[in-house]
């Protein structure tokens, strides 16, 4: 028998291969659903329905070794041509799926199967099996007649959801040739730490070069790490062909989903942050988005709706869209919603432009639906959405062309733990800008301040290589200060930051600009977070601390004063 430490470790070996050879026998059905003759992805099923009944057999849970035997016996009837795949048996053999999964959990809680009852699946597994018949030509035909009383047992759409599926966030496994290179790296820190101690205790001096030396290590060593910690989105997207899936059949809808870019590699502690908002979008789409094949038909679109999951990297941050093909906002709805709810006067309304009127779903409460369906809700509104993104540090934007479909757009920092800053002080206060968004740097002195920078309807401005962008100072926006522009006229020096953000590029005022760093960042305490130009701050060396700039809502000051800058160019 095994002690207790060797039995815990065995459990958890035996969950990791479980786990992920539950998640390919749900991708393989789902897939054999639209591909139901695929014989290869049939046989690569049983295998691995094969492989979850053999780690159980051997573990003494009994259980689920019955119950996979008994799913096996289904694949094995597939696999050799007795009888084909349908949406009874997909049906039937996702549910144990669903089973496995939860007595898995039970397994990870308790070390034991528990008490799961698996009678009704294991009938319905025989049911088939008994239904099958050979005809004498050796094709396969069989005839499944379930009575009523059975038939919601069998088609009743699963219990699944995101929050519940095996997705595991919480292990990350690693080539051999990273730890690797991991250990090379560290061992090089070490050699570089003896050297260094060694010429402090000799008082040799030469200590500048050893320091520099491993200050690359460290950061070579920090880069490598951050590595470790990015994941591909596709991780946590497999789930939802699933979620799909189980969503079409309870609406009684027809929706496919399609994925790009699934290797697109995020922080880890994001995808753990998004998994669920994603699933609700995505729950949205279908329920308030995708209409009923006959409408679409009648609409001239094809029967079988899209959403469409995307995710791609620009300068340093990921784009993630949900976007669907179907009925699209109605503005009008919103904004009568908007006003029987109280969130706007009816003159209010009368004058709301799309933007405005898609920004009034990000508010707590607001619904258009008239009334609750299985497939949305789930206690998330689009308020806690917009807030879960802008807590890691995002931004969620929505558009929508009636008739055609919506699209939610997310923005957010593929890392969130080692980022590359510009450090600038205003008012001796020292603050850090993401390098991802710096365009340039420029100092302008005496005479040269008044020809760069100008007032131009009522906004400042400054030259950005022949053209002007909006030009905003730290100082006032962090102190609210309402200081006359014209102020700028008459500085004897300006130091400006360009920055590129969502809206456009615009320039920064700072007091100095000091130097590159690359800070650890952690969030912000709550008594900042109503502070809605940072997203952080960070330990400098000295043990003060600096705030990260949020440049979007940087921008969005910046830009606010300038939205006719394009007549100006």
């Amino acid at each position: 028998m095994y002690d207790e430490e060797n039995y815990s470790k065995i459990i958890q070996e035996f969950l990791l291969e479980c786990t992920a050879s539950v998640d390919l026998i749900e991708r393989g059905l789902l897939e054999l659903e639209t591909n139901p003759r695929y014989r290869g992805l049939i046989g690569d099923v049983f295998r691995h329905m094969h492989t979850v009944k053999g780690n159980c057999m051997m573990l003494g849970f009994t259980r689920l070794e019955g119950l996979t035997h008994a799913a096996e016996s289904t694949m094995e009837l597939l696999r050799d041509g007795i009888i084909p795949m349908d949406a009874v048996i997909s049906s039937t053999l996702l549910a144990v799926v669903d089973g496995v999964r939860g007595a898995l959990k039970t397994i990870e809680k308790t070390g034991a199967e528990g008490d799961s009852d698996f009678t009704q699946l294991m009938d319905n597994l025989q049911h088939i099996k008994a239904s099958a018949k050979d005809l004498h030509d050796g094709s396969a035909f069989y005839k499944l007649d379930l009575s009523e009383s059975d038939q919601p047992q069998v088609c009743e759409a699963p219990k699944f959801n995101t929050e519940e599926s095996s997705l595991n966030l919480d292990t990350v496994t690693l080539p051999i040739e990273r730890l690797n290179t991991l250990m090379t790296i560290a061992g090089t820190v070490l050699v570089t730490f003896n050297q260094l101690r060694y010429s402090l205790t000799q008082d040799g001096g030469g200590y500048d070069h050893l320091i520099d030396s491993m200050e690359m290590q460290i950061q070579t060593m920090q880069d490598e790490v951050l590595k470790y910690r990015l994941q591909p989105v596709g991780h946590i997207w497999s789930a939802y062909h699933r979620l799909v899936r189980e969503l079409a059949v309870d609406s009684g809808k027809k929706v496919y989903l399609q994925l790009k870019g699934q290797e697109t590699e995020v922080d880890r502690s994001i995808l753990i942050s998004l998994k669920n908002i994603l699933g609700h979008l995505i729950r949205n789409a279908i329920d308030h988005g995708i209409e009923p094949p006959d409408v679409r038909l009648s609409r001239g679109k094809p029967a079988v709706g899209k959403v469409e999951l995307s995710a791609e990297q620009r300068h340093g941050n990921i784009y993630m869209e949900i976007a669907d093909d179907g009925a699209g906002i109605d503005v009008n709805r919103v904004k009568e919603k908007a006003v029987e709810l109280g969130r706007v006067t009816p003159q209010q309304a009368a004058v709301l432009d799309a933007a405005a009127a898609y920004s009034l779903i990000m508010e707590p409460g607001f619904s258009t639906a008239e009334t609750l369906s299985k497939v949305s809700g789930r206690g998330i509104g689009m308020d806690v959405v917009k807030m879960t993104v802008e807590k890691a540090g995002g931004v969620l934007s929505v558009s929508s062309d009636p008739g055609k479909g919506t699209r939610f757009s997310i923005r957010i920092p593929q890392a969130m733990a080692i980022v590359p800053v510009l450090v600038v002080t205003a008012q001796e206060d020292r603050f850090a800008i993401p390098q991802v968004n710096v365009i340039e740097l420029a100092s302008f002195y005496g005479d040269e301040v008044r020809e760069k920078v100008q007032l131009k309807m009522n906004s400042p401005m400054v030259s950005l290589r022949q053209r002007l962008v909006p030009l905003i100072r730290l100082n006032e926006l962090l102190h609210q200060s309402q200081a006359q522009c014209q102020e700028l006229h008459f500085s004897a020096q300006c130091h400006v930051v360009f920055l590129r953000s969502e809206g456009g590029e615009f320039g920064l005022e700072v007091d100095s600009t000091l130097e590159l760093a690359n800070l650890v960042i952690k969030p912000l305490a709550r008594i900042f977070s109503h502070i809605t130009v940072l997203s952080g701050s960070a330990v400098m060396p000295d043990g003060t601390v600096s705030f990260l700039l949020n440049v979007e809502d940087v921008a969005r000051e910046a830009l606010a004063g300038a939205k006719d800058l394009n007549k100006l160019q």
